[in-house]
């Protein structure tokens, strides 16, 4: 197996197990409340009592919620491996340990674009926030 043969089969594993953890993750109902109520909690706290343009808060909500989405699902995913003993079958099957992490890393970046993009519309339809350059 050259390296471009190689280096394929690792995105491979790493895109199969982002998929597996999606399906193991997302459909878990906190996973859920947390991708609708956190960023409507996020907006109402920096919202609330303050005359700060619907642009400028929209922006900041979803950096806030790309942030702590993101790192939401790692320290979730891993002691669950753990606690289901399936982290063995992982680390011995033919796959590095980089592809492993790739394939977390894909999960939570797929998980937090998914997140960030509710307040993205929501501020396009009833804010009247526009996209600019």
């Amino acid at each position: 197996m050259n390296v471009l043969e190689r280096i394929r089969w690792e995105i491979g594993a790493s895109i199969s197990i982002a998929r597996r953890y999606m399906r193991i993750y997302y459909i878990r109902p906190g996973t859920i409340m947390f991708g609708l109520m956190f960023p409507l909690f996020m907006f109402l706290s920096f919202a609330v009592g303050r005359r700060i343009p619907a642009s400028m808060l929209i922006s900041s909500l979803i950096s806030i919620t790309l942030l702590f989405s993101s790192s939401s699902v790692g320290p979730m995913i891993l002691p669950m491996e753990r606690r289901l003993k399936t982290i063995e079958r992982l680390l011995v099957a033919p796959i590095s340990f980089y592809s492993i992490l790739l394939g977390v890393i894909l999960c939570s970046m797929v998980y937090s674009i998914s997140i960030s993009i509710v307040p993205v519309f929501i501020g396009l339809l009833f804010l009247g926030v526009e996209v600019v350059d």
